[in-house]
């Protein structure tokens, strides 16, 4: 996300995977990160289907993933509603990433081989200016492969595995064909894993009570980090995943920032008829991480509310958080770190980072707040219910005013009219991402 004025080259490597069974032994390799064990990797012999056309992707499980190179995806996804280009920046030596144009490279051409050895792909990640910091990529022959589960949610399809067939389908719009199998199973069985990939819905004022049995169920699983979440008494179906499942769990990660944990991606398993009966939770830290960082990020929050006074008025209350939050933090120009946790403990963040602490003191103060998000700012803020006006509440402007020399506080508690027509720094074009507990 933007910090004000802040200039920043759009870059983007991207991660491409699907999980699968892993049954044939292959030599031992590494991975990137804190020392990872010996993992296996072998030729993917996995047929792959775009909205029900085969696919020519060759790719490589590792891990119980499967990866695949970027260019031979944008090959397969071009003239779809989830294309993208690619580019290489040599100056910089980055991968540049284009949602939405058609592919403009050539098509890739490379060996496939029985088994691999894997280096790790060290090059930042990033999709517009936000770095992708759960992305994992491999070298395999100075060619990098990426995972498909994690790009699903920025390029916009959903990806799932059938294992009756052993193939990877991936649909790019709602009700998109399957392909034909011969002697495909009659009965219902459970379908694997899908993935998340239309983007979140911009407007949340259909989403459902947050007192509603599903919603207080998927709060209490993601608190206890469970990997499964059964849902089918709950009557969800496929055809209408957007509305019952992606929406609801995207307002609830975002109406909790203190779930900094857990990723946006989610994926489920289904009937062949179309119920859904697992969802399927993904988080960005191991299970043994997590409660630790929960137990540090609750110390530090105690400390921040002991130091921020309880004030007579609304208004003076949303001041007084602004001023902490402004006080206390730095803006993240690595564009890394982007929770409440991350501005609270390391102390700097992006301004989904400020945005989204400034929403959890908030709630604790008894502020009622939105999450505000503009595309083509690629920017988010709060506003704020005080006296039955909506005002917005930019704490990351404000900071970056507040580095400049002028504490003022010029996008604090203003009018949509203010915010339009700012002379230096005009905010446009929003959406109401999310708003605070119902």
């Amino acid at each position: 996300m933007l910090k004000r004025k802040l200039s920043v080259l759009l870059v983007a490597v991207l991660l491409f995977a699907l999980s699968a069974p892993i049954s044939a032994p292959a030599e031992s390799v590494h991975l990137v990160g804190d020392p990872y064990p010996p993992v296996n990797g072998y030729a993917s012999n996995q047929a792959v289907y775009v909205d029900g056309i085969a696919a020519p992707l060759k790719g490589y499980h590792v891990e119980g993933y499967n990866y695949f190179m970027l260019r031979e995806l944008a090959v397969a996804l071009n003239g779809t509603a989830a294309q993208f280009d690619v580019l290489f920046d040599q100056e910089i030596s980055v991968i540049r990433l284009i949602p939405g144009e058609p592919y403009s490279g050539e098509v890739p051409t490379q060996e496939q081989y029985a088994e691999i050895t894997v280096s790790p792909a060290d090059q930042a990640l990033f999709i517009g200016i936000s770095r992708l910091s759960f992305a994992t990529a491999v070298n395999v022959d100075d060619r990098n492969y990426f995972k498909l589960a994690d790009l699903a949610e920025l390029l916009g399809y959903v990806a799932t595995y059938d294992e009756a067939t052993r193939s990877v389908l991936i649909a790019t719009y709602v009700g998109a064909p399957l392909p034909q199998f011969e002697d495909s199973p009659e009965e219902p069985s459970p379908s694997p894993q899908v993935t998340a990939s239309p983007e979140p819905s911009p407007q949340v004022s259909d989403v459902i009570a947050e007192s509603d049995p599903l919603n207080q169920l998927i709060l209490q699983s993601l608190t206890a980090l469970s990997t499964e979440i059964p849902v089918e008494e709950f009557k969800l179906v496929h055809s209408d995943a957007d509305a019952q499942v992606f929406d609801r769990y995207w307002a609830l990660i975002a109406r909790h920032p203190e779930l900094f944990y857990v990723k946006k991606h989610l994926g489920f398993t289904y009937y062949n008829s179309g119920a859904i009966t697992l969802l399927k939770p993904e988080y960005s830290y191991s299970a043994s991480k997590i409660p630790g960082m929960v137990e540090t990020f609750n110390t530090e929050l105690a400390k921040a509310y002991a130091a921020i006074p309880v004030m007579p008025t609304a208004r003076e209350q949303v001041r007084a958080i602004n001023d902490w939050i402004c006080n206390h933090a730095t803006y993240d120009n690595s564009l890394r770190r982007s929770t409440a946790y991350d501005l609270l403990v390391s102390r700097t963040g992006t301004c989904e980072a400020y945005t989204a602490l400034f929403n959890l003191m908030a709630t604790h103060y008894g502020i009622t707040w939105r999450k505000l998000s503009s595309e083509p700012m690629e920017h988010a803020w709060s506003s704020v219910l005080i006296d039955g006006e909506w005002l917005h509440v930019d704490v990351t402007w404000n900071d970056g005013f507040a580095e400049t020399g002028n504490p003022n506080n010029p996008f604090l508690l203003i009018t949509d009219a203010q915010a339009i027509n700012d002379q230096l720094d005009p905010h446009y074009d929003w959406v109401v991402e999310s708003d605070a507990a119902a």
